[in-house]
């Protein structure tokens, strides 16, 4: 269930620049990762090292809202997100997992005035993805990619979320935790020959006291 709350945080919860004009504001985010690591034994004087193979990830989101009223703002949010992971070597063959899912996010923000700067802005998102999971295993002479389907469904709430006004064109917003259900599904056709099992996750996460972020958000005139 990790992966609907780690979907739906980088929905609600990521730092974005944000530009508005008139009624319509656009926002985004994009990050990457890769890593490799290596170890040394040494015996008798003699080390060999051992290369292990880099594992990558990316993930890109847009979102769009329009402000319906003056408090009130519509929006849908598209993402993908994608990863390579080391999985084990054999017969010298360098297996990985591969995971991608693609994400449509309706969203809704509403503005309560504190103060001419200060707004209290939480934010509703429901996450639909949909992808694959792949796994490679050894089977001499190849390398078999085994493909499962994999999706999604979630609601998150972004409740403690703030936005100040620097000046006319530049704003902070910051939040503080979510609350979170999701749904993860998928249907894997490998466990045994001709079998097909759906497998189906719930989980509910409250989160009130960490994952402070902060962003800024850029308004043209």
């Amino acid at each position: 269930m990790k992966k609907v709350f780690t979907i739906l945080a980088a929905v609600l919860l990521t730092t974005t620049v944000m530009a508005q004009k008139g009624n319509i504001f656009v926002s985004g985010n994009f990050n990457m990762n890769s890593n490799s690591s290596s170890s040394t034994a040494k015996f008798n004087n003699v080390s060999t090292t051992v290369d292990i193979p880099a594992s990558s990830s990316f993930g890109l989101m847009l979102q769009g809202h329009y402000m319906l009223t003056d408090k009130l703002a519509l929006g849908l949010g598209i993402g993908y997100d994608y990863s390579k992971s080391y999985s084990n070597t054999q017969d010298n063959h360098d297996l990985f997992n591969y995971d991608n899912m693609f994400i449509v996010a309706p969203s809704a923000i509403y503005f309560i005035d504190i103060n001419d700067k200060f707004k209290y802005a939480p934010e509703l998102t429901i996450g639909f993805g949909f992808g694959s999971i792949t796994n490679q295993r050894w089977d001499d002479p190849n390398v078999i990619d085994e493909k499962d389907d994999q999706s999604m469904f979630g609601l998150a709430l972004m409740p403690l979320s703030f936005n100040y006004n620097i000046n006319d064109n530049l704003a902070l917003s910051f939040a503080l935790g979510e609350i979170s259900w999701g749904n993860y599904s998928y249907t894997d056709n490998f466990s045994a020959p001709n079998t097909t099992i759906d497998r189906s996750y719930n989980s509910f996460d409250i989160s009130l006291n960490s994952s402070f972020r902060i962003g800024l958000r850029y308004f043209f005139n």
